[in-house]
């Protein structure tokens, strides 16, 4: 979990195109966590 919430945050801090991806990226791996 933590190279997901690392693309997140970076994601956060400097949005750009690929932002979106690694947000969808995080949300699966958080998804994949949980079941």
């Amino acid at each position: 979990m933590t190279f997901p919430v690392f693309l997140a945050t970076k994601a956060t801090v400097n949005p750009n195109s690929t932002s979106f991806l690694s947000f969808l990226f995080f949300l699966l791996s958080l998804a994949s966590s949980v079941n």
